[in-house]
């Protein structure tokens, strides 16, 4: 079995790979944290020996598996509800690595100093660890360009050129990825060929930079999980770097109170490159009702690196805001983990489709 964790990048990379290795007829089983439209749900059931799944650390809940290999995305504090500092979450994903046993590996991002702390202080054998990375790591992008709407990059491991490789997906963070994808697929025996046909063929999954279509009115609603600071920035880049000339409107909707009390002052620096904020208020969820934390907080920190920041408390006041505001140059781009994509698709109800989810 192959376990995916990390702070981000779990459910993309897990799907991901589970489709490569489909794709080159190994038959894996797959658990996903989201709707993978590839699999008809997010699960695959498949007759050969692999299992790739999703291993979310919240609660300690990597505690309870014991994978044969790892892979290793990033480690930047999260859940601060459960773990009370960085210190906490980083020796979780620790204690994980230390499962891995002797025949098992890790395939770490080495653009990240805490994953490579977290391996070096898991004492796994050089034999057991592949790195990689945009800029660091032994499998490493040389270059990346977008081209009539795909992201190409190339990548080297070692010495060795691996050539190109394209995907549908967008952003430098989906590069990255992909080379977590390549670096765990060769070590289980996939021929590079039918990774890089893998990894073009695969359609992302819900809620991931969900391209949900352009309306009749010209703008375009695009839906995120992102929902924490790291994620918001990567998410933002890539809207910016996909859609250069359009006015990108970042509807963000907080998710748990801890969260956004721990990492204000990093939430507040994590909107430069979207033209206009509209925040709402924090998704109340199971595990957490209230908090000492609010929205009006958040917007005051958010103007204090950015000019066009504007609170919304409901769906509704959002919606009814950007059917007022819209022109045909915007981009909607719905942020959060909580139910915020209603506002794209009560978007769509108003207006109407013009084109499905082409980009």
């Amino acid at each position: 079995s192959v376990a995916v964790c990390g702070s981000h990048g779990k459910t993309t990379i897990s799907a991901m790979l589970a489709h490569v290795l489909k794709q080159a007829n190994l038959s894996p089983s797959a658990i996903v944290g989201s709707a993978v439209p590839q699999f008809g749900g997010n699960a695959l059931v498949g007759s050969g020996e692999l299992l790739v799944f999703e291993a979310d650390e919240y609660q300690n809940k990597l505690q309870y598996f014991s994978p044969q290999s790892v892979i290793l995305t990033s480690i930047d504090w999260d859940h601060p509800d459960f773990f009370p500092s960085a210190d906490d979450y980083f020796a979780t994903f620790v204690t994980f690595l230390k499962k891995i046993p002797t025949d098992g590996f890790v395939v770490a991002c080495y653009d990240s100093d805490n994953v490579k702390e977290a391996v070096d202080k898991a004492g796994l054998s050089p034999e057991q660890i592949l790195t990689y990375g945009l800029t660091d790591g032994r499998l490493q992008m040389v270059r990346m360009w977008l081209d009539e709407g795909r992201w190409h990059f190339s990548a080297t491991d070692g010495e060795e050129y691996l050539g190109e490789f394209w995907l549908k997906l967008v952003g430098s963070h989906n590069v990255a990825n992909a080379l977590a994808v390549i670096a765990c697929a060769r070590r289980l025996g996939v021929d590079l060929e039918a990774i890089r046909t893998g990894l073009a063929s695969f359609e992302g999954t819900a809620r991931r930079f969900e391209n949900k279509g352009k309306l009749t009115n010209g703008i375009t609603v695009v839906d995120d999980y992102a929902h924490h600071p790291g994620e918001i920035k990567a998410t933002l880049k890539a809207a910016r770097a996909f859609y250069p000339y359009k006015n990108i409107r970042c509807v963000f909707q907080p998710h748990t109170f801890s969260r956004t009390q721990a990492l204000l002052a990093d939430f507040g620096k994590s909107f430069a490159e979207t033209d206009e904020v509209i925040v709402l208020d924090t998704y109340t969820s199971a595990r957490e009702k209230t908090g000492e934390v609010t929205s009006a907080q958040l917007v005051e920190e958010i103007k204090k690196n950015h000019t066009n920041v504007i609170y919304k408390p409901t769906i509704s006041e959002a919606v009814n805001y950007l059917m007022e505001t819209t022109n045909r140059n915007n981009l909607v781009l719905t942020m959060g983990a909580g139910d915020v994509w209603q506002v794209g698709d009560k978007l769509i109800e108003k207006f109407g489709l013009l084109s499905g989810s082409e980009f």
